[in-house]
């Protein structure tokens, strides 16, 4: 499940309501057919992505908080598309939903380093992390999953510019 506005559109959304009945209806089908985990991806705002940890927590199914982050030039990490968020606000925000899992997904490397330390001293939650990959060296992808595992990432994988060769070398590497 994702909270980006439909079509990309702010403007979009339906109204608060629908949309906690929404998250509410495919949590609901989601457990229904029986499914292990819920995964939220790409969060990265306190309004749209709590209703759906909300959602996804009133089941007692596991979830992970996925959340998508980007550097700004002042520092501070803020939402990938949502550069209004401010992810010392949001991580926090959501992390009051229990998730079982936390990760970092679809994010410069800079920003998912960055944003894991930060994870790192606000939960003890599990950690993960899956990055933006933009180096064609699947030796340097591995080394730089070590230096995430460093920090405390225990789920990990890449997002995209990741091939399988790096995922090779990953897998070589642990």
């Amino acid at each position: 499940m994702s909270c980006l506005p439909p079509r990309f559109d702010a403007n979009a959304y339906p109204s608060h309501a629908e949309e906690r009945a929404a998250y509410r209806e495919l949590a609901e089908l989601l457990a229904a057919a029986g499914v292990d985990l819920i995964a939220l991806e790409m969060l990265q705002d306190t309004r749209h992505a709590a209703l759906a940890c909300e959602a996804a927590a009133a089941t007692g199914i596991p979830f992970w908080l996925v959340l998508s982050c980007r550097s700004v030039p002042d520092g501070r990490l803020v939402g990938y598309d949502l550069a209004a968020e401010d992810f010392a606000v949001t991580a926090p925000a959501l992390l009051a939903y229990r998730p079982s899992v936390v990760t970092v997904m679809h994010s410069p490397l800079d920003a998912t380093r960055d944003a894991l330390i930060a994870l790192a001293g606000m939960s003890t939650t599990t950690l993960g992390a899956y990055p933006e990959w933009s180096d064609d060296s699947p030796a340097q992808f591995a080394r730089t999953v070590a230096d995430l595992r460093q920090i405390g990432a225990r789920v990990i994988g890449g997002c995209c510019g990741t091939r399988p060769e790096n995922i090779r070398a990953l897998e070589e590497s642990l």
